[in-house]
């Protein structure tokens, strides 16, 4: 569900980013698309259709979006690579995390020319706004009760990424 979340996420962004971000971002979109078969596949589930709403944001706003998303995926991925069952899917988790590394480190490129401007501070607020909902968050996606501690963990590492997030990439002058 998670990922069905973040593939929306990139189909209105690649709408509306400037030219030279898109062939990026439709790379990425291959690679959510293959993230989502990996998963349902395992469980032989179906994807659920979401409320797509559609928003204009200017790019710097869709990268904090992306990349706090990205971030939250690349926690649960090495949370989930230590629990899965076979080798074979431990690769596969590996792979994508992997993918979510070189979705994370082309977000923060992109949004570096941001830091210590005016516009720092729309981000900003998304990040923090973001950081206040993660219990939530996570309980959407994991809302079975044993899952709690996993849920704190996952959160909490989380956390610490967006805090640096805010310290370092979109950092006030």
């Amino acid at each position: 569900m998670a990922e069905t979340f973040a593939l929306f996420a990139l189909e209105c962004a690649v709408e509306q980013v400037a030219d030279r971000y898109r062939n990026e971002l439709q790379e990425q979109i291959e690679d959510e698309r293959r993230h989502i078969s990996v998963f349902s596949e395992w469980r032989g589930l179906e994807l659920r259709e979401i409320n797509r709403i559609r928003r204009t944001r200017e790019d710097y706003v869709w990268f904090t979006l992306l990349l706090v998303n990205e971030l939250t995926g690349y926690c649960q991925f090495q949370m989930l690579s230590s629990l899965v069952e076979t080798e074979a899917q431990r690769d596969e988790v590996d792979r994508i995390c992997k993918d979510e590394e070189k979705h994370i480190d082309r977000l923060i490129r992109w949004l570096f020319p941001v830091k210590g401007s005016s516009r720092a501070v729309v981000p900003r607020e998304i990040v923090l706004r973001f950081e206040r909902e993660l219990p939530q968050r996570m309980q959407q996606f994991m809302p079975r009760e044993e899952l709690a501690p996993l849920r704190g963990a996952i959160a909490a590492q989380v956390s610490i990424l967006l805090r640096w997030v805010l310290d370092e990439v979109l950092a006030p002058h």
